[in-house]
């Protein structure tokens, strides 16, 4: 099994993530005791796109088997990222 990474550019500093349809349709799975983490360094070195616009990366969470050719996915969140503050509350 492999995990697909979706790299994607735009203009503003923001988070995209995808979902497989078939995830997305199932129902949730019940799991009790356990967890997993999966860290993976993207491999593109570049900080720009084709487009010349800032490149991002998202990948997906669902593993998928390697010969598989069309994923149909859905974006299912969009972050914007803001920069800090500080708020003064009296």
């Amino acid at each position: 099994m492999c995990y697909i990474e979706i790299e994607y550019e735009c203009s503003k500093d923001i988070s995209l993530t995808f979902y497989s349809k078939e995830y997305l349709k199932s129902r949730p799975e019940t799991h009790t005791g356990s967890s997993s983490f999966i860290l993976m360094h993207s491999k593109h070195n570049k900080e720009t796109g084709t487009h010349n616009l800032r490149l991002k990366s998202y990948i997906m969470q669902t593993p998928f088997s390697p010969d598989t050719s069309k994923i149909p996915a859905e974006l299912f969140l969009y972050c914007e990222n803001e920069k800090e503050w500080i708020e003064t509350i009296l």
